[in-house]
């Protein structure tokens, strides 16, 4: 029996390192239809019933770009049997944002760590056995980059849609985020089902505000007031817009699972010297100085006396390096015109 995986992460979380790993050069290159979007496509070397299809780097399933709106069409409307979510691990935060998405499908699913090397040279570690007992899905560390980890990673994704195991847990919002979705959930849930959609997923939709799933289910009228109330009543309590909200609750979740499952010890000197830079360059207060301190200096260099020095000191090489030129290719007896060429076009010029 055949199986779809769908391949999903974070742009640059080595998504595509891992695609060739995994497919090596069994790939199939298309487009996704309707679209310019490009669609990789392969069989597994090790499993050649599992073809993995390598889905647009994005940062979330909310389709309000291109490559969200492929990859979630893909996702509803091709019935995948899996996914793998490749996570950059030395970046988590960010991308377990995606990750608790992709959980709501209620899609036999696994968490790829990527990047795990990067994460133990600094210090630093993650408990994998505690990110799978939160999460509810298998977590694997890979290094893409190298071909570590992948074979636990094909084993784990084929056991997971070979047996159907679904995601254990998918609600991890609380308070009046929880019951939005629910009572919004309990609305939908006969037309999610016959529509073959997502209860969950589509209920959390419907409460951000993305309403492109009504017509697809049928909803009535009265539907869709109830769910424009219960929304609205959500917004009233907590004093904040849908989007935000959804997006709070979620942060306020991995920011908890990431102080009980990660663990730092990196000092600011192992800290990369970019990672030192980009903290400067973006301070809250700093930013701004930094800046116009750098185009002050641009000026100063490029008009004031050390510019003209510069120039100067430039043109001065530059009518040498004519001269010697010019001496050398007339020793030679060089064609006239390659020594036009080379000394009035290329050096003058």
């Amino acid at each position: 029996m055949k199986y779809t995986i769908a391949l999903i992460g974070n742009q640059n979380s080595g998504k595509t390192t891992l695609f060739n790993q995994l497919t090596g050069s069994n790939q199939h290159v298309g487009n996704f239809p309707g679209v310019t979007v490009e669609k990789m496509s392969g069989i597994v070397r090790r499993k050649s019933e599992l073809e993995i299809v390598d889905l647009p780097g994005i940062y979330s399933l909310s389709p309000y770009s291109t490559e969200e709106m492929v990859t979630l069409d893909f996702i509803l409307k091709e019935k995948v049997d899996g996914i793998i979510n490749i996570a950059d691990a030395t970046n988590l935060e960010r991308n377990l944002y995606l990750t608790l998405q992709v959980l709501e499908l209620g899609i036999p699913a696994v968490l790829a760590l990527n990047m795990m090397d990067e994460v133990i040279s600094c210090g630093n570690s993650i408990d994998v056995r505690k990110l799978e007992a939160e999460l509810g899905i298998p977590v694997v560390p890979v290094v893409a980059s190298r071909n570590r980890g992948i074979d636990d990673l094909v084993d784990q994704v084929a056991l997971v849609v070979s047996s159907n195991i679904k995601p254990e847990k998918y609600d991890f919002c609380t308070g009046e985020v929880h019951r939005a979705i629910h009572a919004v959930a309990h609305v939908i849930e006969d037309k999610a089902r016959a529509s073959d959609l997502p209860v969950r997923f589509i209920a959390s939709k419907l409460v951000e505000g993305d309403d492109r799933f009504i017509k697809e289910m049928s909803l009535t009228p009265a539907e869709i007031d109830i769910i424009g109330h219960l929304t609205e009543e959500m917004e009233s309590e907590l004093g904040k817009d849908r989007e935000s909200a959804l997006a709070d609750m979620r942060y306020e979740y991995i920011e908890k699972l990431s102080a009980d499952a990660v663990s730092r010890s990196c000092s600011v000197v192992q800290q990369s010297f970019s990672s030192r830079l980009d903290k400067w360059l973006t301070h809250k207060y700093l930013a701004i100085p930094i800046f116009v301190f750098a185009m002050v200096a641009i000026f100063y260099l490029t008009f004031g006396l050390f510019g003209s020095w510069l120039s100067d000191s430039f043109a001065g090489i530059i009518e040498y390096l004519i001269m010697v030129t010019g001496d050398f290719l007339d020793s030679v007896q060089i064609n006239i015109a390659i020594r036009s060429l080379v000394v009035e076009g290329i050096l003058s010029g």
